[in-house]
């Protein structure tokens, strides 16, 4: 049987009933590295149960809230949604400190922002990727931090390409690689530093070794080179998990990506990829990963040495590189040739807080591909009940800046040189709102207009979502063709089955039967009230996009995490 935490079975229970047999439970790592090569139809599903793993932690459980802030019971832990891979210890560190463990997963941001606002109630523990954003913003809610693992970011291109660039003999540089990215036009799976450790990581790999002199300011960094590297974003996602799974999935229209080395390495030696990746260390350095284990509850102080010590431990440090290929924190351990042929160049971090907002801000409208995001929306008469209608609406308001309180919040709303759209649908398509935040109208009343339409919304007729779907997904491949240059992406919330017009069987046909290069716009699909949790994980895996769960969850929190995917 597959190993859940429990928070994944809480969900499993309420989901179970309206789902297959195949789709319950999750697979973890719990192979070996020499046992990947065996594993390929494991990769898939190994890695969409990580993803229910980070579903169950996008939202703030029940369960979290109760455990954390209080010396005794459950202990709470606030990881990185990159770090599911680490469920094969879960028994293990139950049994190191005695009593049962909890993982709660978010999002760069949405971490920060739960440790600042709550706290030693928001966890009692956190284990980030790269912890000095939560250093940075939440300083003083860290009691106590200690590295426990390695992964450096790296640029993965498919193997004959880096030949021909020579760069399997010389390492280029972050400055070459931008240079060439811009040049031959390459399409790279990315992450998005305003949700994504790894994003944010990379973002100041590539800014702080291409910067013209020490980046004290953001005048140093060199935006021209931070613009051509990220003009190669053909993928974007909001975990490195998800952004490994999706590349193998779309590896024939991608070039390469940019990831952990740790995740790269796995996919080589996991037998899936078609075309081997090069592992690049740019020579002149990256930020590392440490994954520090930071104590959050000065009441958990004993728990914490007592973990902190068991992950640490020579056998424990060696499991980590078998199934992980992450690199050890403590000296001794026996590793793979992949890892003991390069000791790549770690960057120091940023220290200052303003500075990193100010780079994430310049990110967002400066340096990445402006996005253009569709949004089909269920208003079909369900949506009276429960107040879910308030709900879409206040999520939608979100989008336009409601939420300024939280660093979550302000990375979710459009930015003024985006485009969005709207459909609304119930047993018919019954409304369309397309509007440009850069168009002639100016940023502010064109938000005012997105306002005034998500207000007069209102709960009617029955549920057509393919028709809706489908005409939404013509219409973006049609802005595609006529006005170049942004980044698509689908959003399809409903709450209920298609009942109306045509099914799932009819649009993966007329999916199916689109031209390999119309293929690639990802559709995500949010599971909310009674959704077909089944049929929307196949929606999702037909296009490339990922599953949403705003059943445990606020529909709001998962707008915010669904940002880093457009």
């Amino acid at each position: 049987m597959p190993f859940l935490l429990p928070s994944q079975k809480r969900r499993q229970r309420r989901v179970n009933s309206r789902q297959p047999e195949s789709k319950r439970g999750a697979m973890s790592f719990l192979f070996t590295r020499s046992d990947l090569p065996k594993a390929r139809p494991v990769w898939r599903g190994l890695l969409w149960g990580l993803v229910l793993a980070g579903l169950a932690g996008c939202g703030h459980s029940a369960g979290s809230r109760a455990g954390a802030g209080q010396n005794g019971g459950d202990l709470v832990i606030l990881a990185s949604n990159g770090l599911s891979d680490l469920e094969f210890l879960h028994p293990a560190m139950e049994s190191a400190i005695g009593r049962k463990i909890r993982f709660d997963y978010a999002g760069t941001v949405e971490l920060t922002d739960r440790v600042r606002a709550s706290g030693d109630s928001a966890a009692d523990l956190a284990w980030p990727a790269s912890g000095f954003y939560l250093r940075l913003n939440a300083g003083q809610k860290i009691v106590a931090s200690e590295k426990t693992m390695l992964s450096p970011v790296v640029f993965a291109l498919k193997k004959p390409r880096a030949e021909d660039l020579g760069w399997d003999k010389k390492a280029p540089s972050w400055d070459e690689i931008a240079h060439v990215v811009a040049r031959d036009q390459l399409s790279l799976g990315m992450t998005s530093p305003v949700v994504s450790d790894l994003g944010l990581a990379v973002l100041f790999s590539a800014g702080l070794a291409t910067a013209r002199g020490p980046p004290l300011e953001l005048a140093d960094l060199n935006l021209v080179k931070l613009k051509q590297l990220f003009s190669g974003t053909g993928l974007i996602g909001g975990s490195p998990l998800w952004l490994a799974d999706t590349y193998i999935k779309q590896e024939n229209r991608l070039d390469g990506m940019i990831n952990y080395e740790s995740i790269v390495l796995s996919l080589d030696a996991g037998g899936q990829l078609g075309t081997p990746l090069a592992v690049i260390h740019p020579n002149d350095g990256a930020v590392t990963a440490d994954y520090p284990l930071m104590l959050i509850n000065a009441a958990r102080r004993a728990d914490y040495n007592r973990l902190l010590q068991f992950v640490r431990s020579p056998a424990i440090q060696q499991q980590i590189v078998n199934r992980t290929w992450r690199r050890p924190v403590v000296a001794g351990m026996k590793l793979p040739k992949e890892l003991e042929s390069k000791v790549p160049h770690a960057l120091p971090e940023p220290a200052r807080p303003e500075f990193v907002d100010a780079v994430l801000d310049t990110y967002q409208t400066q340096v990445r591909i402006p996005a253009h995001s569709y949004f089909v929306l269920d208003v079909s008469g369900s949506m009276a009940q429960e107040h879910r209608m308030d709900e879409l609406k206040a999520a939608l308001h979100l989008l336009s800046g409601s939420d300024q309180s939280t660093m979550a919040g302000r990375y979710a709303r459009f930015l003024p040189h985006e485009k969005a759209d709207l459909t609304t649908f119930d047993s018919h398509i019954v409304d369309h709102l397309s509007v440009d935040f850069a168009g002639p109208a100016g940023y502010d009343q064109t938000r005012q207009r997105f306002e005034d339409f998500v207000t007069a919304l209102e709960p009617r007729g029955g549920t057509a979502i393919y028709d809706a779907l489908q005409a939404t997904y013509q219409q973006a491949l049609k802005d595609r063709k006529q006005q170049p240059g942004y980044y698509p992406s689908i959003v399809l919330m409903t709450d209920g089955e298609s009942s109306t017009g045509s099914n799932f069987e009819a649009f993966r046909d007329w999916y199916q039967a689109l031209p390999d290069t119309a293929q690639d716009i990802p559709v995500f699909t949010i599971l909310f009230g009674d959704a077909d949790a089944a049929e929307m994980k196949s929606l999702a895996e037909l296009t490339g996009g990922r599953v949403f769960d705003a059943t445990s969850s606020s529909l709001s929190a998962v707008f915010k995490e669904i940002r880093g995917y457009q």
